[in-house]
């Protein structure tokens, strides 16, 4: 099955949040993210569970996040980078699996690596190794994330995108109503998209990552299978052959 790309939202809204958070520290002048400073800079870089949780809430969970710390951020790319697992440990917020998921979710968003830059010969190189040997291998692009969805923490996530960014209400029924466990995220020139998966191509695209040759992948996966995915990959700039 081939990949169907959905652009799941404007992705610049992700580089603008990051713009923000940049500005708001350069104006503060804090050496550190501490206090009302250190929640401010958490709703910029986790708007969907600020949105989930609410003002009041976010805020004192942010506090305790800080409280917990043993040392105070001085980077800016490091603010927040371990809120997912503090949500999935906070008293009272364990009974949501789906809260460090999302926040999972929005820090992967915004530290992807930008594209690689299209070699025009991948397409023709992948056909000629097909018809000459299959012990060559695929590599997924810096750009690119497997994720598993396990508790539609996915799909919450695409329905905030949708409403921020204002999204025709066809395109944001489309959205709402998609449901997949299995997703690929890609970071694109113009911000991010999202593409649902089946569970095969999920799998194969995972055991790609993990270096496995094409040799390898026909022992577990059909011919038309890996033909037509990595066909899929190497004309979205996904993957490279190594």
């Amino acid at each position: 099955m081939s990949i169907a790309t959905l652009q799941a939202f404007s992705a610049r809204s992700e580089t603008i949040q990051q713009e923000n958070l940049k500005r708001h520290i350069e104006h503060k002048g804090t050496p550190g993210l501490v206090g009302t400073f250190g929640v401010e800079a958490m709703m910029i870089r986790y708007p969907v569970i600020f949105e989930l949780l609410g003002d009041k809430k976010f805020h004192e969970v942010a506090e305790s996040y800080f409280n917990s710390r043993a040392s105070v951020f001085t980077d800016i790319d490091e603010v927040g980078d371990d809120f997912a697992a503090f949500l999935s440990d906070h008293h009272g917020l364990g009974i949501y699996p789906y809260l460090s998921r999302i926040a999972e979710v929005e820090w992967l968003t915004q530290n992807l690596e930008m594209p690689e830059e299209i070699q025009s010969s991948w397409w023709e190189h992948l056909k000629n190794l097909f018809k000459s040997e299959t012990n060559f291998k695929v590599k997924l692009s810096k750009n690119v994330r497997l994720v598993r969805s396990y508790h539609g923490e996915i799909e919450i996530w695409l329905s905030h995108q949708t409403i921020k960014n204002q999204f025709t209400k066809n395109r944001a029924e489309l959205l709402v109503n998609l449901t997949s466990n299995y997703w690929l995220f890609q970071k694109t020139a113009e911000g991010v998209s999202v593409t649902p998966l089946t569970e095969e191509v999920f799998k194969l695209c995972r055991d790609i990552s993990r270096d496995c040759s094409i040799k390898k992948l026909s022992d577990t996966y059909s011919y038309h299978t890996i033909k037509n995915t990595l066909a899929s990959l190497v004309h979205g700039n996904l993957c490279h052959i190594v």
